[in-house]
């Protein structure tokens, strides 16, 4: 998945019905985030869109992101929750709802606020 993708945004808000009846103890759940490859940008690209010339963000025309590095950092804030708060019991309080909360109000396509501000807003 990728912090700008909306399908695997929405899956967060659909799921939210179900994961507390299903119970949370029976739930095994790994995000696995999606960069893009270096070599889709151009060199003077590189140095704003790419750490280590590795781990690239990306584009996307429908959330009005046409920095790369926000997708990159928005990633990587995805990441590091979840890796913080799983598995205890603050799981699914902190990583869920943050998750549910960015894909309302900051990747809604037909809202976007793709920004650091939004996702500093939702984080707090």
């Amino acid at each position: 998945m990728r912090s700008d993708h909306s399908k695997s945004l929405s899956f967060f808000k659909e799921f939210s019905n179900f994961y507390k009846d299903i119970g949370t103890e029976k739930i095994i759940f790994t995000p696995i985030y999606k960069y893009q490859e270096p070599y889709y940008f151009e060199e003077d690209e590189k140095k704003n869109a790419c750490v280590l010339d590795k781990y690239c963000g990306g584009y996307n025309a429908a959330l009005n992101v046409f920095d790369p590095s926000l997708i990159l950092l928005e990633n990587i804030r995805q990441k590091c929750l979840y890796e913080r708060y799983y598995p205890t019991s603050l799981y699914f309080e902190k990583y869920w709802t943050y998750m549910m909360k960015f894909a309302e109000n900051c990747a809604d396509e037909n809202a976007p606020d793709f920004t650091l501000e939004c996702a500093d807003k939702v984080f707090n």
